[in-house]
């Protein structure tokens, strides 16, 4: 919270000084800025948004305090949440939905649910207009966007393309070099528009309205009122209120009732994105849907668990949709974080048996894979059939496996596991 900007925006990367010094990270921060712009000092972060579950993370830090240390500590960043969520709400929002203008504001930039999405790029007069020259000499289009990111970089920010993903990770598991241009092709169109937040929403050939951002959204919205009820701001509960209410009819521009799922929705055809993914199922943890629309999720979650054995729960993509790849980054892979928040979700519906399914597969996968000395290695993400991917000592990973086996216990205890 430290690094917020005074508009209340908060960057999807605070940079840390010492990690930029040794150059480990790629992209850096100089893609969010025009040449010389960068900060010399102060607190350096990216230019796009993520998932907004700030105010549920702080909720869930408070509920851990006793009662007097709990208030100082939401009365305390109360104000900068409050101003996060102004900033949502006044400049990255379309009928009350937040919307992603850049795959990595929701993090899984290369699920297939974003293929149309990069395809319809050379249908966009912006994108074509912003490649120039670079179409020249007999160039594909894939390969005058690799050329005009790379050049871009080199010329006008000073450094290589030169992705360490693929260094510290198999080629196999990460996103393709064509999406990864076009991740990196977005700042830079963005920076030609001078990262004019008003244009970048109206005029962007990548703005999509998700279920995963909108469900933390609707989260962290009901927790925020708590803390607005908990310190007595009546006229900030009812704006949280009139804040929800928006959100919740724009999702209902994201369900689907044929098939009985949220979709994200591409805002520049307005058409609905018919993959079902993890992200689906992630409204779930929103505790604001249906119990009707909740069952439908459920049965679709219940149909994965009893159809795909030895599979793990929950393949980031359909394992029947064609583009489903069990190792290849958010195209098939179990990530236990995403299982966290979907079982979350299951135990407020009252499904816990489903839900400890869910914690338990995540749970299996950790301790399905342990270094020379026996200890898990805890990777980022894991094939539904057990074998970890990704870079191992993943804290994220660690974190939510605590969770889950004190959940797991709790209810046990309780009789509530099945």
């Amino acid at each position: 919270m430290e690094s917020q900007r005074p508009d209340g925006f908060l960057g999807h990367i605070y940079y840390h000084e010492a990690g930029l010094r040794r150059e480990t990270y790629f992209p850096g921060p100089q893609i969010h800025f025009e040449k010389g712009e960068l900060p010399q000092a102060g607190k350096i972060t990216s230019k796009i948004i993520q998932p907004p579950n700030a105010a549920w993370g702080i909720w869930e830090l408070a509920e851990k305090l006793e009662p007097r240390a709990q208030k100082e500590f939401i009365s305390d960043m109360f104000p900068a949440l409050m101003a996060y969520h102004e900033y949502l709400y006044s400049k990255r929002s379309i009928n009350g939905l937040v919307v992603s203008v850049q795959p990595w504001e929701g993090g899984d930039d290369n699920s297939p649910k974003w293929d149309s999405v990069y395809a319809n790029l050379w249908n966009n007069e912006n994108v074509l207009k912003s490649m120039g020259s670079e179409m020249r000499d007999g160039r594909s289009r894939e390969d005058a966007m690799f050329w005009l990111v790379k050049n871009w970089l080199k010329q006008e920010i000073g450094i290589e393309y030169k992705r360490l993903d693929t260094q510290l990770v198999p080629p196999s598991q990460r996103p393709v070099q064509d999406h990864y241009d076009k991740y990196l092709f977005l700042p830079k169109l963005y920076q030609e528009w001078g990262w004019d937040e008003e244009k970048i929403m109206k005029d962007s050939p990548f703005r999509v309205a998700d279920p995963m951002m909108n469900a933390m959204l609707l989260r962290s919205n009901r927790e925020l009122l708590k803390m607005a009820l908990l310190l007595g701001k009546e006229g900030e509960a009812e704006k949280i209120n009139q804040w929800t209410l928006s959100t919740l009819r724009g999702m209902e521009s994201l369900w689907d009732e044929e098939n009985g799922y949220y979709f994200a929705r591409d805002l520049a055809t307005e058409e609905l994105i018919k993959v079902p993914t993890n992200s689906s199922y992630m409204v779930l943890f929103s505790e604001a849907i249906t119990n009707e629309r909740a069952a439908r999720l459920i049965v679709h979650l219940e149909e994965l668990r009893t159809k795909y054995p030895p599979y793990k729960m929950v393949p980031s993509t359909d394992p029947v949709h064609p583009a489903f790849d069990p190792e290849r980054y958010w195209r098939g892979p179990v990530w236990p974080p995403m299982n966290y928040y979907i079982a979350r979700g299951l135990d407020y519906y009252k499904e816990h048996g489903l839900a400890n399914a869910l914690r338990r597969d995540s749970i299996e996968l950790v301790l399905g894979s342990v270094d020379p000395n026996g200890e898990p290695t805890f990777h980022e993400y894991y094939t539904p059939e057990g074998k970890p991917l990704g870079s191992p000592g993943q804290s994220w990973t660690a974190s939510t496996f605590i969770d889950d086996v004190v959940r797991l216990h709790m209810y046990e205890s309780r009789g509530l596991i099945l």
